[in-house]
């Protein structure tokens, strides 16, 4: 079998390594995806290019997306995956924007993430059950100061990992789910200033971790 040259050796290994420390295909498309959909979304809006957030000049099919910003990946050595997205307030307060629930949709793809921050992004709609229900390994998920609205997914409480809920300042409505007790890691559940009402279930009892509960400004 022949050898490979020095010359190719290092070029194999630059590829190599270039690809191990690269964000996954399909998570970069997913992301690109994302960005399409959320300025189409607001084009008639943001025209202006002074409006457009600066955040997403550096998503482009040319680069890593674990070197863009509002991205966060870990450092692992076989591979890199995206574990963060900070999302806040990408528009600021920007009227009349309001973006509907299923933009969302290309990041529910993403299944290594473990921190979602998407606050004060005037999203409505209700909360595909089924798309959180893909991020296994979510840890914090935040969702203050939009306008989602029917009931809270049932399959939030089914996050194995799942340790912070902040869903305040939204239009869910209806009863609070009894599978909220499937969250015993749960340290923090935010859900004021919602529509809910009835009874407390008796499963939030099974919450032997939980440090931070409020349920203010409910029915």
């Amino acid at each position: 079998m022949a050898k490979l040259s020095l010359p190719l050796l290092l070029l194999v290994l630059l590829i190599f390594f270039t690809t191990s420390f690269s964000c996954p295909q399909h998570q970069k498309q997913a992301l690109l995806q994302f960005k399409a959909s959320l300025f189409n979304a607001t084009s008639p809006f943001t025209s202006d290019k002074e409006n457009k957030p600066i955040f997403f000049e550096s998503w482009n099919s040319s680069s890593d997306c674990c070197d863009w910003h509002l991205v966060n990946c870990n450092s692992q050595f076989d591979s890199r995956n995206v574990i963060a997205l900070d999302l806040r307030r990408l528009f600021g307060r920007l009227e009349p924007i309001v973006l509907a629930s299923t933009i969302l949709t290309p990041l529910f793809h993403i299944r290594s993430l473990m921190q979602l921050h998407l606050s004060s992004n005037q999203i409505q709609g209700e909360l595909p059950g089924d798309g959180i229900a893909n991020l296994t390994k979510l840890i914090f998920l935040d969702l203050i100061d939009n306008h989602f609205s029917g009931s809270i997914p049932s399959q939030i409480f089914n996050l194995r990992y799942l340790q912070y809920l902040y869903a305040s300042y939204n239009s869910f409505n209806g009863n609070i789910p009894n599978e909220i007790g499937n969250k015993t890691k749960l340290q923090t559940l935010s859900l004021q200033h919602k529509n809910f009402f009835g009874k407390i279930p008796s499963s939030i009892l099974n919450l032997k971790e939980l440090e931070e509960l409020d349920l203010s400004y409910n029915s």
